[in-house]
């Protein structure tokens, strides 16, 4: 028995260990070939003679909500943008980017900007993938300061389709209203009599499933 001890010792570290080396490596190896998409979300430049830094803070906290997605997408956290923003300050904007990439590991860099007109404001968004140099621009409208918030949440919705593949509740809400202003515009080109009228637009949206939650908070 003594023998046999130190031989069943000498096969787990020859044989028994390698293996699950080899595996913890395999299962890391899973995780990245599932890609796990890092996003950068830098803070939204104000362009306005008002004082909302209140809601350039919302729009922070706003799109880190709806672009994080468990196993797809994780946020990168607010203390290393802030000191990759203090180190790239000067460079080109290609460079910039990159530099924000590299310095905080992500794959992502999301830029945006609200420029107010004549009290309504205009939200213009890209988001930047490091690794193709590719961009996508995506753009809003806010006829007044309290639809600035709900107006990022729907640009939110729009990036997760277009860049992840992800469909949300505000993204089926959001196409659900195009096709009903659709469907009326049709009307009202065959017969003008039988168009869509705002009371029948107020009915719809009150049946439709999730309404009544989403007209409370926003």
């Amino acid at each position: 028995m003594q023998k046999i001890k130190p031989m069943i010792t000498q096969l787990t570290k020859t044989i028994i260990l390698p293996f699950f080396i080899v595996l913890s490596f395999a299962n890391l190896n899973g995780l990245y070939a599932n890609g796990l998409k890092k996003i950068a979300i830098l803070p939204f430049e104000i362009h306005s003679e008002k004082d909302i830094s209140h809601i350039q803070q919302g729009i922070g906290l706003m799109l880190s909500s709806r672009l994080s997605w468990t196993d797809h997408t994780s946020i990168t956290d607010k203390c290393s943008i802030l000191n990759a923003l203090e180190q790239g300050n000067n460079l080109p904007k290609k460079e910039f980017l990159a530099n924000i990439a590299k310095t905080t590991n992500s794959d992502y860099v999301l830029t945006g900007s609200i420029t107010e007109f004549a009290n309504a404001f205009s939200i213009d968004a890209n988001i930047y993938n490091i690794q193709d140099q590719t961009s996508e621009p995506f753009f809003g409208y806010a006829p007044q300061m309290d639809k600035i918030i709900p107006e990022i949440s729907l640009l939110a919705a729009k990036i997760n389709k277009k860049i992840f593949d992800r469909t949300t509740e505000k993204y089926e809400e959001f196409t659900e209203e195009q096709s009903y202003a659709k469907q009326r515009q049709q009307q009202q080109r065959m017969d003008p009599e039988k168009m869509v009228t705002p009371q029948d637009q107020s009915e719809y949206q009150e049946t439709k499933p999730g309404w009544r939650l989403w007209k409370y908070i926003w």
